[in-house]
C-alpha cells in the first residue's frame, strides 16, 4: 500500500473515531465542540461521570472595567469520602460567543478571564463541564453587592496583625434576636482589627467617580469590657501595616456612644460626630446606613423606624474605597445580615 493510501486510511479511521466519540458524548448529554481534537473528545468521554461535583466560577455581578473569571471547579469524593480535585477535565466557556476550552489543573479549576465593558453593556456566559452546564446573563454596572447570609463566605478577610483570629458562625433564629445572621468575634486583644470586604468589591470602588451607599443590619455585642467597637465603613487601603491604616471612615457602636469616626496616616482614631448613649447590646437589630460622595458624608442608625443617630456633613476623602464590616479594639463582636453596597447619586 502506498504512503498516500496509508494517509487516506488513517484519516478515515480518525474521522470514524471522532464521529463515534461525538455520538457517545451526545447520547450522554456531554457538551463538545466541533473543533475538538480526538484527544479532547477522549478527555470529555473519560470524565463522563455523574459523581463529578461541579462548582461554577462566576461573579454575582459584573462591574464596568473590572476583570472577572468564569469557569468551573471539578471535584469528586474518593474512597475515604474526601472531596478531591479532578485534573484534565475539559471545561468549555462561551463568553458573548467567544468560545474556549480549558482543562482543569491540579486544583480542579479551569477558568477564563474577561474584562467587563462599559456600563450597560451585556454579557452572556455559558459554561459546560462534564454532563452539566450553566448560563448567566449580565449587564455591566458601576458596582453592587447585596447579601443576606448566615456566613462570611462572600467576604474577604483583611486583618491586622496577621495573627489576629476571626471566629465566625451562623446565628440561627432566636427569640431574643428575631432574625438570623453571621456572628463574628476575635481574640481579646488591643491594637487588632478585622475587616470584612465584600469579595465582589475586593478591587475597590473609584470614589472619585461614584458615590457610595452601604447598609447593614447589626446586633451589637462585645467580648471584653476593656473596650470594643463594631460597625461599617470605608477603607482606603486593604494592605494593612497598622490596624488603622490609613484613611478609614466608620459608622460604629462603642462603649457608651455611637456615631462616625475616622483615622488617617497617623493612625489616630478621631471622632467626626459621636453622640452619647450606648446602643442596646445582644438583642436589638439596628440598621446602619452610611453614604459617601467626594468628601460629603451622611449617616444614620435606626432601631426599626426610630432614628437613634444621624449626621450629615464633610469628612476625609478617598480615591479608591473598600466598603467593610469591622470589629476591633479588645473585644469587638457583632451579628450581621442584609448587607448592601450600591451607587449613591448624592441625593
Amino acid at each position: 500500500m502506498s504512503i498516500a493510501s496509508n494517509v487516506i486510511e488513517e484519516n478515515n479511521r480518525l474521522r470514524a473515531a471522532r464521529t463515534l466519540l461525538r455520538e457517545k458524548l451526545a447520547l450522554n448529554s456531554v457538551h463538545y465542540e466541533d473543533s475538538d481534537t480526538i484527544s479532547e473528545l477522549i478527555a470529555r468521554w473519560a470524565n463522563t461521570n455523574d459523581d463529578l461535583i461541579i462548582e461554577y466560577i462566576r461573579p454575582n455581578s459584573c462591574f464596568s472595567a473590572n476583570t472577572v473569571e468564569f469557569g468551573a471547579k471539578i471535584t469528586i469524593y474518593d474512597s475515604n469520602d474526601n472531596e478531591v480535585p479532578v485534573s484534565g477535565v475539559p471545561v468549555t466557556i462561551d463568553i458573548n460567543g467567544n468560545v474556549s476550552t480549558v482543562l482543569t489543573g491540579n486544583d480542579g479549576v479551569a477558568s477564563q478571564s474577561f474584562t467587563v465593558g462599559a456600563i450597560g453593556s451585556e454579557i452572556e456566559v455559558t459554561v459546560y463541564a462534564g454532563t452539566g452546564s450553566g448560563s448567566w446573563p449580565y449587564e455591566a454596572i458601576s458596582f453592587y453587592f447585596c447579601e443576606d447570609s448566615k456566613t462570611v463566605n462572600s467576604y474577604t478577610v483583611v486583618k491586622h496583625p496577621s495573627s489576629a483570629t476571626l471566629t465566625s458562625q451562623s446565628y440561627e433564629f432566636d427569640s431574643g434576636y428575631n432574625d438570623y445572621g453571621a456572628k463574628i468575634s476575635k481574640e481579646v486583644a488591643s491594637g487588632s482589627a478585622i475587616y470584612l470586604i465584600p469579595t465582589d468589591l475586593i478591587n475597590g470602588i473609584d470614589a472619585t467617580e461614584y458615590g457610595i451607599h452601604m447598609q447593614a443590619k447589626i446586633v451589637v455585642k462585645y467580648g471584653s469590657s476593656s473596650g470594643w467597637a463594631c460597625g461599617i465603613g470605608l477603607l482606603a487601603n486593604k494592605s494593612l501595616s497598622h490596624y488603622r491604616d490609613t484613611n478609614i471612615l466608620e459608622l460604629g457602636a462603642y462603649p457608651g456612644k455611637k456615631g462616625l469616626r475616622y483615622s488617617t496616616s497617623d493612625h489616630i482614631i478621631r471622632d467626626l460626630n459621636v453622640t452619647s448613649g450606648q446602643l442596646t447590646l445582644n438583642n436589638v437589630w439596628y440598621t446602619f446606613d452610611l453614604y459617601y460622595q467626594n468628601g460629603n458624608v451622611k449617616a444614620s442608625i435606626k432601631n426599626g423606624s426610630t432614628t437613634v443617630y444621624s449626621y450629615e456633613g464633610t469628612t476625609i476623602t478617598f480615591e479608591t474605597a473598600f466598603p467593610f464590616l469591622t470589629i476591633y479594639d479588645y473585644g469587638g463582636q457583632m451579628i450581621f445580615n442584609n448587607v448592601t453596597v450600591e451607587e449613591w447619586n448624592g441625593e
